[in-house]
């Protein structure tokens, strides 16, 4: 007896408040009106959203009396407010039409939102919404092996396809065992095996799977879409930031953010690790005592199955480890007071 309202994903430079007007419009326009009048419509409900931030919990109070019903409002994926929307006021009246609509826990609304556990801090620009959000905050834990297991296998079985053998599950699990980040990495492999898939017999074989690259092979892959679709300022940051995360000795390093901001312009650098971080690509970690954070590659594998990554660290093997050496010495340094003998 309810219904459920979904937010379609955000998209890199479009107005978030633009997603809110969306279904605002569809419970004041009605049927058969013409499109220039619906985009007027349309203009001055993203104006209004703004301004009145407990309008769209109106509209949607309204339709439950109407019908008698419960509304769901679903919200999935609301880290990309932060990733991908730059102005910290559009993002403030985001956050501020959804607490009103669920100001009231005695109405038939509810509000439903999904973001990663590593953007919970950003929710802390609005007060208010971050006061609503802790009452019925849920973690969700990492999936078991098992878990990791159903999520490969089920959704290929419900369509009437199934692995040639369980090598290639086995194998898929085993490199994703105690990796930060599996869920993406699968869902890497997953695809691209996928689209490999032997159709007539409805199949995923070994051979598609060799092919691929397995786990890291499919990471790789996606690591050269996620940098060849960034402007070459960024790529040249981006080429920067992962030699950091790099050790000489070709190991993942853990570095603080506070490090890479130095590479160049704060906000420039802040963006590039947040691509990298939606991309999957890049695992920050916040300290819970406010004192900053770190950065690590998401998968070791990035270091010696993708190819570009190699290069650069090629590029630049002398630098690196002049660099890595001259680091430590600057904290000792540091730590030391700065001593002149130093």
């Amino acid at each position: 007896s309810g219904e459920v309202w979904e937010i379609e994903t955000l998209r890199p430079g479009r107005d978030p408040m633009q997603a809110l007007a969306t279904v605002a419009q569809r419970l004041v326009t009605a049927g058969g009106t013409p499109l220039d009048d619906q985009l007027a419509a349309h203009d001055a409900l993203v104006r209004r959203l703004r301004e009145e931030p407990g309008y769209l919990g109106s509209l949607l109070r309204a339709r439950s009396l109407e019908r008698g019903s419960h509304i769901l409002l679903f919200v999935d994926q609301l880290e990309e407010l932060y990733t991908l929307v730059a102005d910290a006021d559009t993002r403030r009246a985001f956050t501020a039409a959804l607490t009103g609509v669920a100001d009231d826990a005695s109405t038939p609304l509810r509000v439903i939102v999904s973001m990663r556990a590593d953007f919970l801090d950003r929710i802390a620009e609005d007060p208010r919404f971050m006061e609503e959000l802790g009452h019925g905050l849920s973690f969700l834990a990492a999936p078991s092996r098992e878990g990791l297991r159903d999520a490969l296998v089920q959704p290929v079985e419900m369509v009437g396809h199934h692995f040639e053998s369980e090598a290639i599950i086995d194998d898929m699990l085993g490199a994703l065992a105690e990796t930060a980040g599996a869920l993406p990495l699968l869902q890497f492999a997953a695809a691209k095996l996928w689209e490999a898939r032997d159709r007539s017999r409805k199949l995923l074989t070994e051979a598609s799977y060799r092919a691929i690259g397995g786990i890291t092979g499919a990471l790789a892959t996606h690591a050269d879409d996620v940098v060849a679709n960034m402007s070459a300022a960024q790529r040249l940051l981006t080429q920067k930031v992962f030699r950091r995360l790099v050790t000489p000795e070709h190991t993942r390093a853990i570095v603080e953010l506070a490090d890479l901001v130095e590479l160049g312009g704060d906000a420039e650098v802040g963006q590039v690790i947040e691509k990298l971080v939606a991309a999957r690509l890049v695992v920050v970690q916040t300290r819970s005592d406010g004192g900053g954070g770190t950065a690590e590659l998401v998968h070791e594998s990035l270091i010696e199955r993708w190819p570009t990554l190699r290069r650069w660290l090629d590029e630049d093997q002398e630098d690196a480890a002049f660099l890595a050496q001259l680091a430590t010495a600057a904290k000792q340094w540091e730590a030391r007071g700065r001593p002149a003998g130093l």
